[in-house]
């Protein structure tokens, strides 16, 4: 069970603009600017995204989202498909426009991200490059909580999604030169990937604990005819160059699983390794143990040359087999960034993957703590939450009980599925029913995994302060319109793929392990083997 912790979020390199109440200062007039910050807002107050949604169905306001407000959004985990349904209730963009672009749009809508970027913070003196950049940076996009001594950062997505998890959502797998790379999609994403490692904690789920080791991915993989998988790997893991991974001070061996489950794991059919959005293709949870099992860890994932960590995971051979596309190398290509300047989102063109990486130091002068007291102290932009909060706690309650009536008309379901099936003579018509039964369990533990996350989230009853991502035109210089209007497709055409992963799903419960083609994957899967 994951327990929220709401911090006042701080922090020293982002201007903070897009509120509707400032300290001291009336409310803005433009009832669409405050529509747009009242959704960040209660975004980052970690509120369910089902809440999200029912509010913005019941709103009375419209929302003129910016490219900027949608990016902040998407940085807080907030998904596409919720973003859509504020721009089509506030007619920015109405119904059957929205599905015309879905019908135009490209499918690598990463091709549109290419020609902009995004930041939410900015690089600090280089006397600066520590612990407490990653304090700083990350603070407006989460919450910094201690656990057992230690700090750790508790994204913002996680509360809001409840299938959050690092290395699945926004961002892609790429082959460098430094191994398997993940290109994160998040503006944040260049810190806790590629520093640190992550656990799973029993009260506030996927926390990122730093560390100043770079690498492309701290990842643990398993792989097989069918499918292949990956998870964070825990703060306890750390690589010795010429003799391998530690567990604490335990050296790990070939098979050492470093206290992970499968339910750490996300697994994705081989053929869809390399998409540009793996996420939409991960295996349910009900059928994550099945798969796990028909996987083994691969082996000697990892080594060290010249003072780089490389992670090879699964063999570029077996990835260009099963997807049917050439595997090509890019080059990771350390940002540099002045002080002041931003921070800007990863980003692969032209066969560079150009990424902010500085040496940290260990030292941290300037902790959580500290940090939020002297945010205090400085005049900031706030959003005042007094009618607010009783159409927050409407929507609350409406979607509580629309969650449980579709929990409970699911489960009906099930019982009279599984009902038949035990009375059905016909081994195939059996199994059909069976499977259909565990599309509607997934359906209840779904629809109650949102009821409980809901009654756990309180409203924060002080002013909320927001961060405020930005987005770059990487091309000509072109209008915010235009730039707005980008966004708003490629939104559009995640929304599409978001609203489909239930079906894919769905699909995957339905289909055993058996059923699934294996012709392309038996052909490399000795060299899988070998490379264990």
């Amino acid at each position: 069970m994951k327990r929220q912790v709401f911090v006042v979020a701080a922090f020293a390199f982002l201007t903070v603009g897009i509120c509707s109440f400032a300290l001291g200062a009336g409310s803005v007039s433009d009832d669409s600017a405050s529509g747009a910050a009242d959704l960040i807002s209660m975004a980052r107050s970690g509120v369910d995204e089902a809440v999200l949604e029912t509010y913005i169905a019941t709103s009375p306001q419209q929302y003129d989202l910016s490219a900027d407000d949608i990016i902040t959004l998407k940085d807080l985990g907030v998904s596409s498909k919720v973003i859509r349904e504020a721009l089509v209730h506030g007619r920015i963009m109405d119904t059957a426009e929205a599905h015309q672009t879905v019908r135009e749009a490209t499918h690598d809508s990463a091709a549109i991200m290419q020609q902009l970027t995004t930041y939410s913070s900015n690089a600090p003196p280089a006397d600066s490059l520590n612990t407490s950049l990653f304090y700083e940076s990350l603070n407006p996009y989460g919450n910094w909580i201690e656990v057992n001594g230690t700090w750790c950062w508790q994204p913002n997505a996680e509360v809001v999604n409840s299938d959050w998890a690092p290395y699945s959502n926004r961002g892609h797998w790429e082959y460098s030169d430094w191994g398997w790379c993940w290109v994160s999609d998040y503006s944040w994403g260049w810190a806790p990937f590629h520093y640190g490692r992550w656990l799973r904690h029993r009260e506030y789920g996927w926390c990122w604990v730093p560390d100043t080791q770079w690498g492309p991915a701290w990842v643990s993989w398993r792989s097989g005819s069918d499918y292949s998988g990956w998870a964070p790997l825990p703060p306890g893991a750390r690589y010795v160059d010429g003799q391998g991974f530690y567990d604490g001070s335990t050296l790990a061996g070939d098979d050492y699983e470093f206290g992970l489950t499968p339910d750490d794991y996300c697994f994705v059919p081989n053929n869809h390794f390399c998409d540009a959005r793996p996420a939409n293709y991960i295996v349910p949870a009900v059928r994550t143990a099945q798969v796990y099992r028909s996987t083994s860890a691969v082996k000697n994932s990892y080594s060290a040359s010249q003072g780089h960590i490389l992670n090879r995971g699964l063999p570029v051979d077996f990835v260009s087999a099963a997807t049917g596309k050439k595997i090509t190398v890019v080059t990771v290509n350390g940002a540099v960034v002045a002080p002041g300047q931003p921070i800007l989102r990863s980003i692969v063109n032209g066969g560079r993957l150009t990424i902010y990486k500085p040496a940290v130091s260990e030292k941290a002068p300037v902790s959580p703590t500290l940090i939020k007291a002297r945010f205090e102290r400085t005049p900031h932009v706030v959003v005042t939450r007094t009618n607010l909060m009783q159409r927050e706690q409407a929507a609350v309650a409406q979607t509580i009980t629309a969650k449980q009536t579709e929990a409970q008309g699911a489960k009906l379901e099930q019982t009279n599925l599984e009902s038949a099936a035990r009375q059905e003579m016909d081994a195939r018509k059996r199994a059909e029913l069976q499977s259909e039964a565990e599309v509607r369990q997934m359906r209840v533990q779904q629809a109650e995994s949102h009821v409980t996350q809901i009654r756990k989230w309180s409203p924060p009853v002080a002013p909320v302060v927001v961060p405020q991502s930005r987005v770059i035109s990487r091309q000509q210089p072109q209008s915010r319109q235009q730039v707005s209007a980008q966004v708003r497709s490629v939104v559009q055409q995640e929304a599409h793929e978001e609203l489909q992963r239930k079906q894919v799903m769905e699909d995957m419960v339905r289909k055993p392990l058996s059923a699934q083609p294996r012709a392309v994957q038996q052909r490399v899967e000795p060299k899988v083997n070998q490379a264990r």
